[in-house]
């Protein structure tokens, strides 16, 4: 087979394959391997949700979270996070400023739709939209954060592989809370005074929403 020369680098066709072979297996083994595991857990949900019913009777219904693979399956997710591969990748090359381009990050990029279906109701086209436009804002999230996410992954004592200067992913150094969490501490002291104002108005947005429900119940 021809090699293909990608930014100066020649890559064997045979390489490829076998990088795109491995991908497609990575991301259909991972999610079907943990959903088998959180799905041995379900008895044990049950029989906890059970065991709280009866301690809070004043609570018509709660709610137990488990991990997303256990709804990965889901048709609209699994056309979303095959169609969402090419245009991400595509986007990571031609996008201005990103010097993120995901590779393993791709097996995880699934795992936001879990999160986008509820709101879209399932309609592939608007949870493809949401989803695109939350891993474009991942790479450049991911761009910004490479260089210390690279130094954490060193101290802990990763090796990164020969030519690489710095790593990142979708799953940490993409994420908007991290990159929010990271700059705020970067302001020291007002950084602190921030995310404690934060805190204390999501808890007391949480309460609020906690008393509603409670009041419904009992209506």
């Amino acid at each position: 087979m021809n090699d293909t020369n990608i930014f100066n680098y020649v890559i064997p066709v045979s390489d490829i394959l076998k990088l795109g072979v491995n991908m497609g297996a990575v991301m259909v083994l991972i999610p079907r391997i943990t959903g088998l595991l959180i799905e041995g857990l379900l008895p044990i949900t049950e029989a906890v949700k059970q065991m709280l019913r009866e301690k809070f009777k004043d609570h018509k219904d709660l709610l137990i979270g488990l991990s997303p693979s256990l709804v990965v399956g889901d048709p609209t997710i699994m056309v979303c996070s095959i169609l969402v591969v090419p245009f991400i990748l595509f986007l990571s090359v031609i996008l201005p400023g990103n010097q993120f381009l995901p590779v393993a990050s791709l097996a995880g990029a699934m795992y936001i739709y879990p999160l986008v279906v509820p709101i879209t109701k399932g309609n592939v086209f608007r949870t493809f939209i949401i989803g695109m436009v939350a891993l474009v804002m991942g790479n450049y999230i991911a761009t910004n954060l490479a260089a210390v996410f690279t130094q954490s992954a060193l101290v802990s004592g990763v090796t990164l592989p020969e030519g690489t200067e710095y790593v990142a992913c979708f799953d940490y150094a993409g994420n908007p809370i991290t990159w929010i969490l990271y700059h705020l501490a970067e302001l020291k002291w007002i950084g602190a005074a921030a995310l404690t104002v934060l805190c204390i108005f999501l808890m007391i947005l949480n309460r609020r929403k906690i008393v509603s429900e409670l009041k419904k119940d009992t209506d």
